[in-house]
């Protein structure tokens, strides 16, 4: 990747994901999720089966955004339902929910073939969307203090029936945060968003995505 921060895609020089952008990748990722689950929402099935196929989309969407932003001959962009990675990998999903990986290749044992590794993280993400305990938020943000990357984001709901929802969750992650970004021991960036929950992406009232990045002065909203 080149020292500005852009990357060569299919020929393109595009601009990496980064705190200028990360909004707009987000918000363009959700409403890619609303409109390829129109088709799940005619399936005569159960609530929370509707409600897993949208946040299967959710992440797809994400996915794809984070992919076109990045080099495909020198990163590669794991998650659960994406099938790029699984010949030299094999596997889709690499430790977090979403990860954004440098990689480069070693030769194997035999020499006969060219090994992909990786040697480093644009973006771990972990998205969460549980509402009624929020100890599954706290165990998902601790995997991102775990893991060494540029940039770190974890995705949770909004949660319509309580207004003080939002920034409590941010406040509760507060002390998480500070062993997760920006400190001697664990560098890169922190960012948090919420979306609507998948029960509610089709209420009108319903939130577009918010985003906040975690400074030296606690959340800030971007």
């Amino acid at each position: 990747m080149a020292s500005n921060g852009n990357t060569t895609t299919m020929g393109k020089v595009v601009m990496a994901v980064n705190s200028e952008n990360l909004n707009s990748l987000l918000q363009g990722a959700w409403e890619d999720a609303l409109e390829l689950s129109q088709d799940i929402d005619l399936c005569e099935r159960s609530e929370g089966w509707i409600n897993r196929q949208r946040s299967k989309e959710w992440m797809n969407s994400l996915g794809k955004r984070f992919q076109s932003r990045y080099d495909s001959n020198n990163d590669r962009v794991f998650w659960r339902g994406n099938p790029d990675n699984e010949r030299d990998f094999h596997l889709q999903e690499m430790l977090f929910d979403l990860a954004v990986c440098k990689t480069s290749t070693v030769d194997s044992y035999t020499k006969k073939a060219e090994l992909p590794f990786i040697t480093g993280a644009h973006w771990l993400i972990e998205s969460e969307f549980e509402q009624g305990n929020s100890r599954e938020i706290v165990i998902d943000m601790s995997k991102l203090v775990m893991g060494s990357s540029e940039n770190k984001l974890f995705v949770a709901s909004h949660k319509l029936t309580d207004p003080k929802w939002e920034s409590g969750i941010l406040e509760m992650c507060s002390d998480i945060a500070k062993h997760c970004a920006g400190n001697k021991h664990c560098a890169g960036k922190l960012f948090f968003c919420f979306i609507a929950h998948p029960k509610d992406w089709h209420n009108e009232s319903a939130p577009a995505p918010s985003v906040h990045q975690w400074t030296n002065d606690g959340w800030k909203r971007l």
